[in-house]
């Protein structure tokens, strides 16, 4: 996170929405909280929307998966238009979704790791 803090500069997109360049990336995050029950058999992803994707939006770089036992306020979405042009971000605009998916067996141990309960900063 360091590295993040000491490489970009964070801005209030809440009104005005931001006009994302092409060939840029960007971290965002969803206003969904997310709770995935600790010994659940239930895991998630996190996807781009079709239509967005024909214009080049993506919203996740690595690490689309959601674990047995993540609890955070929000998601942080790596966004990246990959088009030419600039696409008009706005808040609220639905940019992603949540796959949901059964797990086969009961996870050995619960997700622990560095992005538990993140939120936006």
């Amino acid at each position: 996170m360091r590295l993040i803090e000491r490489e970009t500069d964070a801005l209030d997109l809440s009104q005005s929405g931001y006009v994302l360049p092409g060939k840029t990336l960007i971290l965002g995050w969803t206003r969904e909280a997310v709770a995935l029950h600790d010994r659940g058999r239930v895991a998630a992803r996190v996807e781009g929307k079709s239509s967005l994707a024909r214009i080049g939006l993506a919203v996740h770089v690595t690490a689309p998966t959601i674990h047995a036992g993540f609890k955070a306020p929000s998601i942080q979405l790596e966004i990246v238009n990959h088009g030419p042009l600039p696409i008009k971000l706005t808040p609220g605009m639905p940019i992603c979704q949540l796959i949901f998916e059964q797990t086969l067996g009961m996870p050995d141990k619960v997700y622990q790791g560095q992005f538990m309960g993140q939120t936006p900063t």
